[in-house]
């Protein structure tokens, strides 16, 4: 890896601070409610480096995850009827569950991932339940890393939580954590 853990929660939140404190300032509530986001991204690539993945999250799997995740965000944000938007939430989570869980592509893979990406999916819809409310954010990042903490799960799970912790602290000026 090429940063630390704590490493990547101060990558996220300083580049969350950043957005969120320029978005008040130039007056663009759209940079603010962006900057969660945006660094959480930050400390993600902080985790993985640019082009490396770790040997569960093979990098050549990344591309489809994105697009999952860009094509179910449009869907949520923009679906029209209520339950094509959960839909489109529900399929976004599985996606990023799916993968965090390593990606696994066979059968015999999907069982043995099962539990983890059950336990994955559950955390990061407690994250995104409120819509982004940044008290109710920020406790669900804090318990997903005391939890990956606690459980020593190995990888880079602990740092992502992190990551997600430190962006939403840093995204606060801005008025929206996420």
């Amino acid at each position: 890896m090429p940063f630390g853990f704590g490493n990547a929660a101060v990558v996220a939140a300083a580049i969350s601070l950043a957005l969120a404190l320029a978005g008040r300032w130039l007056k663009r509530p759209g940079l603010a409610a962006a900057a969660a986001g945006i660094g959480l991204a930050a400390g993600f690539a902080a985790v993985l480096g640019v082009v490396s993945a770790s040997p569960r999250q093979l990098a050549e799997r990344l591309p489809l995850l994105a697009f999952l995740a860009l094509g179910a965000g449009l869907l949520a944000t923009f679906g029209g009827r209520p339950a094509v938007r959960m839909l489109a939430f529900a399929l976004g989570l599985l996606g990023c569950a799916w993968w965090m869980a390593g990606a696994p592509l066979h059968l015999p893979d999907v069982r043995r991932a099962a539990p983890e990406a059950a336990l994955l999916l559950a955390a990061m819809a407690a994250a995104t339940w409120r819509g982004g409310a940044a008290p109710a954010t920020l406790a669900a990042w804090a318990a997903l890393a005391a939890g990956l903490f606690l459980a020593a799960a190995r990888g880079p799970h602990l740092a992502f939580a992190l990551a997600g912790l430190g962006a939403a602290v840093g995204a606060l000026p801005g008025g929206a954590a996420g």
